[in-house]
């Protein structure tokens, strides 16, 4: 045998042995194990340094390292229809893994609800003026850019020091002839509670709305959103890149509220998820 073959080969060996002992070990897993409508799911590829490209139901899932694994975030709709979706890995060498993950259905509370007196009252109009001013501010919301790195490089905690939740994520509300689900959780916050950022990120917003109040969101990067609502005094600016723990406002009771509270929302890719249920994916 030629020599310099020879040696090519023993060069190569290892490296394509090394490659194929990768794709022998590496596995797709998820959290949470058992996922269900409204949530946020992370995907990992484990046994591999990096990969190609990351699917869910054939769309490309962005890409990061979350405890030294090939890490991607899917948000899952509310009314996301249930079943089996199936989860692919292109390995660096081409070869391609799956996984099948199954979305639950969750079943969700429905209450009654009113309309504030300061936003006109539960009256035909006062129904009329909220839709049309939530899609207004909705369609503001959806125009926020986002990073296409993470900022962050740490977990996430709460925006508060003692939170407590009053009303739960992706309940229905009916205000008469509308139904609304409540696309965020509340914590009860007395007025002047300090708010803070749940990580690194930056500021993309700083507003004040007639439903949502005084405003501000965060863009964590990778389209990862944290929304704080219905706040009293917002203490950044348009712009400024926020640490995690960092003061972003005092909350209160402006806008679509009747009472002072944090109403604290998530979204992934214009996705809104349950807040808690994210934070919980960083324990």
């Amino acid at each position: 045998m030629n020599k310099k073959v020879y040696i090519l080969i023993t060069l190569l060996v290892p490296f394509l042995w090394a490659n194929f002992a990768f794709a022998q070990t590496a596995s797709i897993s998820f959290n949470p194990k058992t996922v269900y409508q409204g949530e946020p799911l992370m995907i990992q590829v484990n046994g591999v340094p990096s990969v190609k490209r990351i699917t869910f139901a054939g769309i490309p899932v962005r890409i990061f390292k979350y405890k030294n694994k090939p890490t991607g975030l899917v948000g899952l709709e509310l009314n996301k229809a249930v079943g089996d979706y199936v989860v692919t890995a292109e390995l660096n060498d081409g070869t391609i893994i799956s996984n099948t993950v199954k979305v639950n259905y969750i079943k969700r509370r429905e209450a009654s609800y009113t309309i504030p007196e300061k936003l006109g009252g539960t009256t035909a109009q006062g129904q009329i003026d909220l839709v049309s001013t939530l899609a207004e501010e909705n369609g503001a919301f959806k125009k926020i850019k986002t990073g296409t790195k993470i900022w962050w490089i740490s977990d996430f905690e709460s925006p508060l020091k003692d939170p407590k939740i009053a009303d739960e994520f992706g309940y229905t509300r009916k205000l008469g002839a509308m139904v609304m689900a409540h696309k965020g959780v509340d914590y009860s916050a007395p007025e002047g509670t300090k708010v803070f950022s749940i990580n690194d990120g930056i500021v993309r917003l700083v507003g004040d709305y007639r439903n949502y109040g005084k405003t501000v969101i965060v863009d964590h990067g990778l389209g990862v959103l944290s929304f704080y609502l219905h706040l009293s005094e917002p203490k950044v600016k348009v712009g400024q890149f926020v640490y995690k723990g960092d003061l972003l406002a005092l909350s209160g009771e402006t806008g679509y509220a009747d009472s002072p509270h944090l109403h604290f929302s998530m979204r992934i890719y214009g996705v809104s998820v349950d807040p808690v249920k994210f934070l919980e994916l960083f324990k």
